[in-house]
């Protein structure tokens, strides 16, 4: 039991989004896309949007945002309407 508590913990949200900025930094794209979707996923994760999403680079991020927003442009379920202008 010891031996498990200590252990790392690799199947933890967090854990396992560390692993994808370094592969998003040679520019695979799947493991950016897989770490954007882990943060929209566990919203509630401080140490994931605070120590992990910030070191993901805009320069791959950024593409994949977009893109998201051409396929879902109210991903709240509203409408232009509900915005204020």
């Amino acid at each position: 039991m010891v031996e498990q508590e200590t252990a790392p913990q690799i199947d933890l949200p967090v854990a396992r989004a560390r692993q994808f900025p370094a592969a998003a930094q040679d520019r695979d794209t799947a493991a950016a896309r897989r770490l954007l979707a882990l943060a929209a996923d566990r919203g509630d994760d401080y140490e994931l949007h605070m120590d992990v999403l910030p070191s993901l680079a805009m320069e791959t991020s950024l593409p994949i945002l977009l893109d998201q927003l051409r396929v879902n442009p109210h991903p709240g379920g509203g409408d232009d309407r509900a915005r204020p202008r």
